[in-house]
């Protein structure tokens, strides 16, 4: 007779619970401390079991953490389960979340903090001979892996991140949503979302205090699908006109430098933009961005996270062997063709 799963009960006699950390305690550190105690919660999810007791037994298993709701929603999506080999997925703000129910007061940047723990092996102590892997949005920085990093077991998305992964690859995507979506409204969206994002990639590559993911109010700063880029900064920094004309020079002198503008200090038109979508577009383009436009343009209410499931649920799956994003999860036998 094989061996029971011990139940959540037993958990409570086996760990024992440290007092709420000091909440000048930075999460890291938390997690460092605790890291047996959450393990040992997740492996009392009936998924977990699922693996060791059934499909993966006496087989090594891959623990990949993942930056976005939206990528975990895709790789846990069953279109996926044929491409999955061994791998258990963890949404970060799981452990985010984990130590905030006990009192750890510190909002971490996700992203880095899938690096810190890939790179330092956290939890990897408890894995045995498992390993731990890290899936990350690109942003405007380099794909991963690459030299500047130190562990090779961080992956990114070849484009800006998920959503834009899955339009760029599936060109047929925007004909498969649940909703009425026809070509001219879809490259609209596009050409909204792409003036932004070269404006917030302006903001970070000129490295400025500017917070840039602030909710989107299109009719303040775009008229017939073009983009006001003074009023669009004035609206991120809260209307702050010292702010504003400090930043927008500098904004400016960049997008002109890389042929963003014209003499005039407008984006390409659309027309032109349609007939030739520029070669970085999926670099450039924030896929929130994009899905909130298409809210924009269609006059609909959605949230970003049931537009996000959406393009998941239309995606063709076998479009996600081209991605190199693919190729290096093959490399480390993530995946299975």
């Amino acid at each position: 007779m094989s061996k029971q799963p011990k139940t959540k009960k037993d958990t409570k006699q086996i760990v024992k619970r440290k007092d709420p950390i000091d909440y000048l305690c930075s999460l890291e550190q938390y997690i460092e401390e605790n890291v047996k105690l959450f393990m040992t919660e997740i492996s009392f999810s009936n998924e977990y079991h699922n693996m060791i007791d059934n499909e993966y037994i006496d087989k090594k298993i891959n623990y990949i953490l993942v930056e976005g709701e939206t990528d975990y929603k895709f790789f846990k999506n069953t279109k996926f389960k044929k491409f999955n080999n061994r791998n258990y997925y963890i949404f970060i703000k799981t452990i985010i979340n984990f130590a905030k129910d006990k009192e750890c007061q510190f909002e971490p940047n996700c992203k880095h903090l899938i690096e810190k723990m890939v790179k330092f092996k956290l939890l990897c102590k408890l894995f045995k001979n498992n390993e731990l892997f890290g899936i990350v949005d690109r942003d405007f920085g380099d794909e991963y892996p690459n030299l500047s990093v130190t562990t090779q077991h961080i992956l990114s998305n070849d484009t800006h991140d998920l959503e834009t992964m899955l339009i760029s690859t599936d060109k047929e995507i925007y004909k498969k949503l649940p909703f009425a979506l026809n070509l001219e409204n879809y490259l609209n969206a596009l050409y909204m979302s792409y003036q932004i994002g070269c404006v917030k990639y302006a903001i970070w590559e000129i490295k400025t205090f500017v917070q840039y993911n602030k909710k989107h109010n299109f009719k303040h700063y775009f008229k017939n699908g073009e983009l006001n880029i003074y009023e669009y900064i004035s609206y991120l920094t809260n209307g702050n006109i010292e702010q504003v004309d400090l930043v927008y020079p500098k904004i400016i002198q960049l997008l002109r430098k890389d042929n963003k503008l014209d003499s005039r200090n407008k984006f390409i038109e659309y027309d032109i933009f349609k007939n030739n979508i520029p070669n970085d577009i999926w670099f450039i383009i924030n896929g929130h961005d994009f899905t909130d436009a298409l809210n924009f343009l269609l006059h609909t209410f959605y949230s970003r996270d049931d537009l996000s499931k959406m393009l998941i649920n239309s995606y063709d799956i076998n479009m996600f062997k081209n991605t190199r994003l693919f190729e290096k999860m093959e490399k480390y036998n993530l995946v299975k063709r």
